[in-house]
């Protein structure tokens, strides 16, 4: 994720005679005067014009600037801190300043007047308690919604802390679609959600329930609506699906009925009528108590550290044993966030939710994308995503994989045939691994091209 463009920091707000002294074109032995705090200044003039000197092009002037800003006395430079009339373009840099000062960053962040882009700078860098004051601003969340994937994909973001901000921007439906991920994020806090609400999990039928429909026509409609819904049954309309949202999930109903509106099927499993790789399917679900959080937190870290060359994605048996008690959110983060041990390992889950964000990873290579195109390992959904995709079809090896993976759908595979060479699709006619419909239509094209070529 790209950084943010810095706060503006004007010359023009500093006095007449002291532009002079600190502007860019300035002689540095002027200005070295101010960055070492031997011009007697009032407080907050003098560390707002150390702070425009922390981006002088002169390395030296930063450095002592810096310097000097560190060596001031504390009550000097939290009465800047917490000081409203501070701009926002001091506040800033005094952010980037202290990166490793979670007093100071906290005064910052608490600062009311502080910029949205230094929140964001703080949110995709800072670690431990000045994310949590930052989470806890809903106001300034509600304002800014680039903060939440800030804060998801800051790996030091603990995911209590994510699923708090998730939650509270699902329920607000804040603008956050262009998050990567998003789909597979929000359906996971959604499900979750619906987890953790009492009686969320499927109980016992009612002698009421049990009753044959004709005792009570009346209730015949809701129950049909309850229930999952049986082989060959036609899907329910967009307009039902919607409507259910948001009965199902309250004030989180707008984002459930866009979801729905998006993926009826995906929907579908969070209501619980699949049976597989649904939400309800969760059964052993650890949740987000203290010990489950440092553990994932711990495990992310690792996952994202651990050295291995490009592509190069060798299954752990210890981080898939670790993986594997894991909830669904937490899943779906470290498939988004992990190295390519992780995702070996997550594009494989048998939830579709998690195996789908392995294919949205920003660090996930064509070298991967080629070995997933090709294991029979892999979900169907995987297969499609992949074969949906044009940028990962223009490699030649994952058009191969793909036709010789007997999870891509028969019309998708026909159709890549015909780029395949007469050389593979010699060995794909031959072979024993892939359906009768594609070998015949290998050795048809083969024959053709022969016949072309005579």
């Amino acid at each position: 994720m790209a950084d943010e463009v810095r706060v503006e920091l004007p010359l023009t707000l500093f006095p007449e005679r002291l532009q002079p002294v600190i502007a860019p074109t300035a002689a540095p032995e002027r200005k070295l005067m101010i960055a070492r705090a031997a011009v007697p200044l009032p407080p907050e003039l003098l560390v707002a014009a150390m702070s425009l000197l922390l981006d002088d092009p002169d390395q030296n002037v930063r450095n002592t600037a810096r310097k000097s800003l560190h060596e001031l006395p504390v009550a000097t430079l939290t009465g800047v801190l917490v000081s409203t009339a501070t701009h926002p373009g001091v506040l800033d840099r005094l952010a980037r300043a202290f990166h490793d000062d979670p007093e100071k960053l906290n005064r910052i962040v608490l600062n009311r007047t502080v910029a949205d882009g230094t929140l964001l700078h703080l949110a995709r860098h800072a670690d431990g308690a000045v994310l949590e004051v930052l989470s806890s601003n809903q106001e300034r969340i509600a304002r800014c919604p680039d903060l939440v994937p800030a804060l998801y994909y800051n790996r030091n973001t603990r995911m209590s802390t994510v699923s708090r901000v998730l939650e509270f921007a699902v329920r607000e439906n804040l603008p956050i679609q262009h998050m990567p991920g998003y789909r597979e994020i929000v359906a996971s806090v959604l499900g979750e959600a619906r987890l953790s609400r009492p009686g969320a999990a499927p109980a016992a039928p009612t002698a009421e329930e049990e009753a044959p429909p004709t005792q009570e026509p009346s209730r015949q409609p809701e129950a049909e609506a309850q229930a999952p819904q049986e082989e060959g049954a036609q899907p329910a309309s967009a307009e039902a699906l919607a409507q259910k949202a948001l009965d199902e999930w309250g004030d989180m109903g707008q984002a459930a009925a866009e979801l729905a509106a998006d993926d009826p099927e995906l929907f579908q499993e969070l209501l619980g009528a699949a049976q597989d790789g649904g939400f309800t399917e969760e059964s052993t679900n650890p949740g987000l108590d203290e010990d489950n959080d440092d553990a994932f937190f711990a495990l992310l870290s690792s996952a994202m550290t651990e050295g291995e060359e490009e592509g190069e994605g060798r299954e752990s048996p210890f981080m898939a044993d670790k993986i594997k008690d894991m909830g669904v959110p937490e899943r779906v983060r470290l498939a988004l966030m992990g190295n390519a041990t992780c995702r070996s390992i997550l594009v494989k889950d048998p939830n579709k939710l998690v195996s789908a964000a392995v294919l949205r990873n920003p660090g996930l290579n064509d070298k991967e994308i080629i070995g997933f195109a090709s294991n029979k390992a892999v979900s169907g959904d995987v297969i499609r995503m992949i074969s949906n995709s044009r940028e990962w079809l223009r490699a030649y090896q994952v058009k191969i994989g793909l036709v010789t993976n007997p999870k891509t759908p028969i019309h998708v595979a026909l159709t890549l045939l015909k780029f395949i060479l007469p050389k593979h699709l010699k060995d794909i006619a031959r072979s024993r691994d892939v359906s009768p419909t594609i070998a015949r239509a290998a050795k048809r094209l083969m024959d053709e091209k022969k016949g072309g070529e005579n």
